[in-house]
C-alpha cells in the first residue's frame, strides 16, 4: 500500500543558478502544508484518496514573474505534481516565502482551499523562520 503525502522538491534549470533559500526553509515550508494536506477533500475527490501532491520549486534564468505549470499526473505512481517557477529577482528569504506561498495558493485555489488557510500556513512558516 502506498502512503500518500505532500512533498516539495527543488530544481534549478539554468546552469550556475542556485536557490539560496531552499535548504534554509524546506522544513518550515513543508510542515504546515503536511499538517493540512489530509483536510483538502476536493483534491482527494478529484484524484483519489491514495494520491500524493508534489510541488517543484523551480528556478530558471529569464523567468520574470511567478508561473505555475499545469500538473503532471502519474496514475501508476499516484502523484499529482505542479511546478512553481520563481522569478529571477528574489530580494530575501521573506520575499522567497511570499512567492512560494503565492504559487501554492494558486494551485490550492483549484481545490477550494481558502486564501485564509494558505495565509495561516504562510504565517506559521514565517514564524518558524523568525520572519515575523
Amino acid at each position: 500500500m502506498k502512503l500518500q503525502t505532500l512533498y516539495i522538491s527543488y530544481i534549478n534549470l539554468s546552469p550556475g543558478l542556485k536557490n539560496p533559500y531552499d535548504l534554509l526553509s524546506h522544513k518550515e515550508l513543508i510542515k504546515p502544508l503536511r499538517e493540512n494536506f489530509f483536510k483538502w477533500h476536493a483534491f482527494f475527490d478529484k484524484y483519489g484518496s491514495d494520491y500524493s501532491l508534489g510541488f517543484f520549486i523551480t528556478t530558471m534564468v529569464g523567468t520574470n514573474q511567478l508561473e505555475i505549470k499545469k500538473p503532471s499526473i502519474s496514475k501508476k505512481m499516484k502523484i499529482v505534481e505542479y511546478a512553481i517557477f520563481l522569478p529571477d529577482e528574489i530580494k530575501d528569504l521573506n520575499n522567497y516565502i511570499d512567492l512560494v506561498f503565492e504559487g501554492i495558493s494558486i494551485v490550492l485555489e483549484k481545490f477550494s482551499i481558502s486564501e485564509n488557510e494558505v495565509t495561516s500556513m504562510k504565517i506559521q512558516c514565517k514564524t518558524e523562520l523568525n520572519l515575523l
